[in-house]
């Protein structure tokens, strides 16, 4: 989900922390935000 240098927080440890599911946190991004797809 995110990196900055050798850190990084997968989008199920976002969601397990925010008390949520992946769906959520990934579909709630606002369009301004820049995407990356590997």
């Amino acid at each position: 989900m995110g990196r900055d240098g050798n850190e990084e927080i997968p989008c199920a440890e976002l969601a397990e922390k925010a008390g949520t599911i992946t769906w959520e946190i990934t579909t709630r991004i606002g369009a301004r935000v820049r995407r990356v797809y590997v």
